[in-house]
């Protein structure tokens, strides 16, 4: 290669260097200006003068813990008081309250399955019974589970 042509890459890629140095730090500073416009976030203390307050602190081994800011409370889990302690403090066992989600079975329908899923349940079964209500698709019959790419 002769030395004119090196000089003339090398000049090329000085060039294209230098171009694309000169927009990034334009971006830089576009960007640092934007950010200097930007109002900063405020981050406001609670006033629970008007309502009382339940404060979740923690949920680690199906115990969800928490603390009440107002006395006048009474906490209830379904049908059972929750026990509150003299610092106003809580802690709930949610193991006994894994259903809470209502599912209502179509009229009729005796199996289920997943639209993410490939087999199919009779609809009061324990497999049946864990698909997400969101993701549930409903069969009168077995066959008509089937005809439509369902696996039992």
């Amino acid at each position: 290669m002769r030395k004119e042509s090196v000089h003339h890459i090398m000049s090329g890629i000085i060039i294209v260097l230098s171009v694309l140095s000169g927009y990034i730090f334009g971006r830089i500073i576009e960007y640092t200006e934007r950010i200097k416009e930007e109002p900063p976030i405020e981050v406001q203390e609670y006033e629970h003068d008007q309502m009382p307050l339940v404060r979740f602190l923690e949920f680690s081994d199906n115990i969800l813990a928490g603390e009440i800011i107002d006395t006048n409370v009474v906490l209830m889990v379904r049908d059972k008081l929750v026990e509150i302690d003299e610092n106003n403090r809580f802690e709930i066992d949610v193991s006994s309250i894994e259903n809470l989600i209502e599912i209502v079975i179509p009229k009729g329908m005796n199996f289920v399955a997943s639209k993410k899923g490939k087999k199919f349940y009779p609809v009061d079964s324990a497999q049946g019974k864990k698909i997400k209500p969101s993701n549930r698709i409903y069969f009168k019959t077995a066959t008509e589970a089937l005809s439509k790419g369902y696996k039992n």
